[in-house]
């Protein structure tokens, strides 16, 4: 029995090896129905494998997360990290329901029986193809018309997923494949990793001092950890489209803490791009990336409505228009939709098709809307005395509109940011006696708390002097940038000579009659010397 044990054990200890040394994964079954054949990729939490799932022969990729592996890949001795699970679960069975042509299909997952430590697998749909972001560092800025409907099918995978009260959260080139197919190209977004299931508030998959997200991606609402819902994918989505068009993204730093404070403050640089960019383009864009989320469009049916209002005018795109109907077998007009493009607008709901009513519905019908207009003309003409209404002219009716009142500055909010970078960077952030993180990282405050406690804040590294500030209160976000001045090395110092311990007085006679002794030539010595 004990020799059972032993055996049934050997495979969980082996386990961990392999997961430090993917390749070792390399002819195992994992799950015990997918056979590993390769490494497709490698990330911080994780591998991506390609497999084969034996009962089947259908080819997957096979992705493995531990919960023990820090960004460099190594496992974590202390145990890894908490929410690792709950993020996990929540993202595969997310997408295990989700079904769209631009969305990778999940087949399977579970908990892997191989490793004595918490570790997880997915099988997924086996894509063949670039990233958004390979394409980009191989071929730069794509043309506009390739860019929009790029746009436009990542949009058509957001919708299914909000649709389901999902939102993505982690949109970015690295997420986004691009699959030749028979017909074309076809997008295919994948890793639902951040998702957040918008009906679940109970918890927020944050910490103090961490960000889940890729700042450069990221939504102002989602940097401030304030309420997040659909709008922040299409900023994101926004920020993928400045950068395909004009090859860069439209706020980037030295750091990622400058990076988050630029989508905080800073205005969107307009797009450069070596081919004009219409205007009406541009305006799609900059709505995209609205701070407020108000100001963008509402949902990705109203991006996906806007696109085709404005990509007829764009050179090319009726090829690729006919190559999206293709690949999606979707049905649509493309420049048919009445969209308004002006920042802040809400787009009108399309109009509904109404089926031919009978001849005569038809007839009672415009007897209404008749009877409804004299009605109409008759009140109006009752209100004026029985004469005819004056014609205004449109000085005096601007004259008799009242002034539009003041607007009215929104409440101060009770918590804002604090952002620390460090120059150089990985100093410490304390609070007082309490460690917050390395540097660059971010800290939330009270405002109330603050303007009665103001707080002490100190960034330490080693052979450099402290940088230490009081916080107070602030209606908006602060951003510290510490400069820290390198220490003179300590001075060396020279031990002091050390003196000669002086000779006893008897023993220097001693040793000064010895010395004669040995050296005065003897009698017969001398008279030797004087006979030669």
């Amino acid at each position: 029995m004990a020799h059972q044990k032993e055996s049934a054990a050997a495979p969980k200890r082996e386990g961990e090896p392999a997961l430090r040394d993917p390749e070792r994964l390399i002819g195992q079954t994992l799950g015990g129905k997918y056979r590993v054949t390769g490494v497709i990729a490698r990330g911080g939490m994780g591998r991506i494998y390609r497999a084969e799932q034996v009962p089947l022969g259908r080819p997957v990729a096979l992705k493995v997360l531990h919960s023990a592996l820090h960004d460099a890949g190594e496992l974590d001795e202390t145990g890894g990290d908490p929410g690792f699970q709950k993020r996990f679960l929540l993202e595969a069975a997310s997408c295990a329901r989700l079904r769209h042509p631009n969305i990778v299909v999940v087949y399977d997952y579970g908990r892997l029986e191989e490793s004595s430590r918490e570790a997880y697998f997915m099988a997924m749909e086996l894509i063949e193809g670039p990233t958004l972001g390979q394409v980009l560092r191989d071929e730069g800025p794509l043309a506009i018309a390739r860019a929009l409907r790029i746009t436009r099918e990542v949009a058509r995978a957001l919708r299914e997923a909000h649709r389901q009260e999902m939102v993505h959260r982690d949109l970015k080139p690295s997420n986004v494949m691009l699959v030749t197919t028979g017909e074309g190209e076809q997008v295919k977004v994948l890793d639902f990793g951040l998702v957040k299931v918008m009906r679940d508030d109970s918890e927020e998959l944050t910490k103090e001092g961490h960000f889940l997200g890729s700042p450069k991606y990221m939504a102002p609402e989602q940097i401030r950890r304030g309420p997040v819902d659909g709008r922040a994918d299409l900023y994101a989505l926004g920020v993928l489209l400045y950068q395909m068009i004009s090859g860069r993204v439209p706020f980037e730093g030295d750091d990622p803490v400058q990076t988050l404070m630029a989508h905080l403050s800073e205005p969107v640089p307009p797009i450069t791009s070596a081919i004009e960019v219409p205007h009406a383009v541009q305006q799609l864009v900059l709505r995209c990336l609205q701070k407020d989320p108000a100001m963008r469009f509402a949902s990705a049916e109203e991006l996906i409505r806007a696109i085709d209002e404005v990509a007829p005018m764009v050179p090319g795109w009726s090829a690729q228009a006919r190559h999206a109907m293709t690949v999606s077998g979707e049905v649509a007009t493309m420049g048919s939709s009445s969209f308004s493009l002006s920042l802040g607008a809400t787009a009108p709901p399309p109009p509904e098709t109404v089926s031919p009513p009978a001849r005569a519905q038809r007839g009672a019908r415009i007897a209404i809307v008749a009877g409804v207009a004299i009605a109409a003309g008759l009140a109006a003409i009752a209100s004026s005395g029985g004469s005819e209404p004056e014609a205004t002219t449109p000085a005096a009716s601007a004259a008799s509109e009242a002034p539009p009142p003041a607007p009215i500055d929104p409440p101060a909010a009770p918590r804002f940011t604090l952002f620390v970078a460090s120059t150089p960077p990985g100093a410490t952030l304390r609070r007082g006696d309490e460690v917050i993180g390395s540097t660059p990282t971010f800290v939330e405050l009270d405002r109330a708390a603050l303007e009665t406690a103001p707080v002490t804040f100190r960034v330490e590294l080693d052979g450099h002097a402290p940088y230490v500030w009081t916080q107070g209160p602030s209606t908006e976000d602060v951003h510290v940038s510490a400069a820290l001045a390198a220490l003179p090395p300590p001075a060396v110092v020279a031990p002091p000579p050390v003196e000669p311990t002086p000779e006893p007085r008897v023993e220097r006679r001693r040793r000064d009659r010895d010395r004669a002794t040995t050296s005065a030539p003897s009698g017969d010595d001398f008279a030797i010397k004087t006979r030669r």
